[in-house]
Formats: C-alpha cells, structure tokens, sequence
C-alpha cells in the first residue's frame, strides 16, 4: 500500500474523492492550531514558548498538517492544511461539520508522521458544531485549537516548526515518530524507508515528549541520517566514577549514563550527538540575534569553588558565548576526542556566525567529502578533525572563505583535536 493510499484510509474507508462543490454560498476556511505544553520552556530560546510555572500553553499554526471536514457527517475536504494552518475555502452551506486534523505532516518532499505507539494507529483531533450558510461574497473563518497536553500534539508543534523554518536540513526528509511509548526510550535510528524516533519516559517516569528540546534532538538526528548518514558512534570506555568528573556522567540519573553533555568521547560519538543539540538549538533560537541557549535536558555537573555541584534539568546552554569545554575541564589525551558540548556550540557557530555562514548543504557536502563522496556509515567511516579539515577544503576550495571558516571557528572552540 503506497503512502497515499493510506492517507486516504486514514480520513475515511474507501472514500478518496472529494465532492463537487456550489460556489452559490459565500466560503468557509477551516483553520487549526496545535496546543503545546512543554517542561523545558522558556529558558533563552524564541520559539515554542510559553509560561509553565502558571500551567498555561502555546499554539502554533497547524501548517502542513493532514485535515478533514465532514459536513452532516458525509466528507467534505481532506488534504493538507497551508502554511498558515488552513483549508483552502470552502462553500459555506449550513450543517452539521466534523473538522478534524491528524499528525501527519508534510512540505514538499518532507514528511513527519506521529503515532503513539506501535500500534499504528493515529490519535486524531476532531471538533464537531453546527454552522449556518455563509452570505455570497462572505468568508467565515473556523479556528479550533486542538490537543492540549498530548504527547503527540507536541511532537506535531515542533515537526511543524521544523518544517516551516527556511534552511532547516529536512530536504528529502521522511520520519515515523512513536511520540507516547511506556518504555524507558529515547532514540531515533535509520530505517529503510526512513527514520523512526521513538520517545517513551525518562528514569523517573515523566514523559520524554514534554521537552522540546528532545523532540528536536531526535528529529536532528534524523535529518542527519537523511543528509549525510553517520560517522562511527563509539562513546569509548566509560572513565571510572571521581577520576575525570567534570567530563563522565556519574552525576546524570534521569536517563542511562554512558554519554551527556560534558562527557569525553570518541568524535564520532561527540559530532553525532553533538550535531542534535545544535538542531535542536536552531530550531529554537531567532538566527538574526547574536545569542542563542538550548535547554539541555540531564543533570549538569558544575565546578565549585569548594566542591563541584549538580544542576536538574532544563539546563540553560549559551550556546554563543560558553567557553570550550573539553580543552578546559578534561584531563588526559585528547587526540580523536570530543566533547557533545564543543560540538554544540562549534556547529552553531559555523551555521550562524557570519560571513561564511553555512546551509545545511554546506555541511552536507563536508560530511560526504569526508565519507569518500557516500552517505556514511558508522561500520565504515571513523572520523578524525584533520579528516573533516580537509574535507572542507575538498568540498569548498582550499583556502576558501567557507573552509577557513570551518577551519578557524574550529580553532576557537577546541574541537580540532
């Protein structure tokens, strides 16, 4: 069964063609806005905000989102909603009308699909009420708000963020998230049509889709595997608890301890991980303002005057100005070692910091260099910085602006290790 065919199943058995419809009533547009609620909100970032401390809510536009309008129970439209969240118009006859949207959305050759679990089967959102014709030359507007305090709503909120936002790295991007799992999990891996997220709880049961933050790290890590693959993800043997503590994770409880923020691992896995926050960051963050933050979602272990301290999540992040992590808090050598953090801010930096920004193309285009001009793959590709260095020079000429700056701002936040 293709994609479309099951879109059509999904609105209504058997039944794919819409009606013809008089245009001797004036029109009516449906509109929809999916209702988030999140737990990492509100730490420096620019969308998707809203005030948790009084139990309030965001909306955002439902753009791209699948919809369906039943008119006295018989179908009237389906298809996807426009950028602004909205059906095209519609002939505004007086009835009975089921307006309903599914998380399932797409822009261009994009797609996001959200189910709860394995099941398969999509939590819709429906609203039914009663409407009189509309005047000839009239257009009514319907609004509804839809999914307050769902996991799944709030994977939609940030999909349809992802895709509305210009030069976002989602170009061919298809994914399956499993948004309301019961399992301790939080992943997202490469599939054979695509990439499947899967977010259940963290160690102390709360839901992984009330962070934002997560969202978009996992959907990062998709369209990483969408754009270049992945290099070898090896955190390398864990540093025994006490030796190193500012760069292991033995203070972290809320979720499995082999790798956070701060801790000191093989590149591959620092770039990997590290290229998630960064997504999740810009997401989040206004490019045109010289900050950013990113709510990081472990504990954090700082350094104290007289002994370290743990900080719980949401961990606010500058992403701009936070000095280099591993160069100043790790011991030891640090040759084909990175940091997740260094990372995050390295590759915020070269996407934002300008001239010379980079697209997601531009960082495309180095992976592939680096990976012999082939989606890499993590039993094949094991990256060093002199490797990436070059990289860059093959893919945008040696000396060129676009290589200097991946070379220098490199430099300057000690990932050229």
């Amino acid at each position: 069964m293709n994609k479309w065919t099951i879109r059509c199943a999904v609105v209504v058995a058997a039944l794919c063609a819409v009606p013809s419809v008089s245009r001797a009533e004036g029109d009516r547009v449906f509109c929809a806005r999916w209702q988030y609620q999140y737990t990492d909100t509100a730490e420096g970032e620019d969308y998707l905000l809203h005030n948790m401390f009084f139990g309030l809510w965001g909306e955002i536009d439902a753009s791209h989102s699948f919809a369906y309008v039943l008119r006295d129970g018989l179908i009237y439209w389906f298809g996807y909603l426009d950028e602004s969240g909205c059906s095209p118009p519609l002939s505004g006859l007086s009835g009975t009308y089921e307006f309903g949207v599914y998380p399932v959305l797409a822009s261009g050759s994009s797609e996001v699909w959200v189910y709860p679990d394995f099941n398969m089967d999509f939590r819709f959102f429906a609203n039914t009420f009663f409407q009189l014709s509309v005047p000839d030359g009239a257009t009514d507007v319907e609004t509804r708000s839809v999914g307050l305090g769902d996991p799944v709503a709030n994977v939609a909120a940030v999909s349809t963020l992802m895709l509305t936002r210009p030069d976002n790295g989602h170009d061919g991007f298809f994914a399956i998230v499993y948004a309301d799992r019961d399992e301790q999990v939080g992943q997202a891996n490469m599939g054979n049509d695509g990439a499947v997220i899967q977010l259940g709880v963290d160690g102390f049961g709360s839901k992984l889709a009330t962070r934002k933050s997560i969202i978009a790290h996992e959907l990062g890590h998709a369209a990483m595997f969408e754009s270049f693959g992945s290099g070898n993800v090896d955190y390398g043997d864990p540093i025994p608890p006490g030796v190193d503590p500012l760069c292991e994770c033995g203070h972290v409880n809320v979720s499995a301890p082999f790798h956070c923020l701060q801790s000191k691992e093989f590149i591959g896995a620092a770039i990997a991980e590290g290229w998630a926050h960064f997504y999740a960051a810009h997401l989040f963050n206004n490019p045109s303002q010289s900050n950013a933050s990113f709510a990081y979602y472990k504990e954090f272990l700082h350094r104290g005057i007289f002994f370290n301290w743990v900080e719980a999540p949401p961990i606010r992040v500058d992403v701009y100005d936070d000095p280099p992590w591993m160069a100043n808090e790790c011991s030891g050598s640090h040759t084909g070692r990175g940091v997740e953090y260094d990372w995050l801010t390295y590759l915020y930096a070269v996407k934002h910091k300008t001239p010379n920004a980079y697209t997601f193309a531009d960082f495309q285009s180095v992976f592939l260099k680096a990976c012999g001009d082939s989606d890499c793959d993590p039993d094949l590709h094991f990256w060093t910085w002199n490797m990436l260095k070059e990289a860059a020079n093959d893919a945008h000429g040696p000396g060129s602006p676009k290589a200097e700056h991946w070379e220098d701002l490199g430099g300057q936040h000690r990932v050229d290790f």
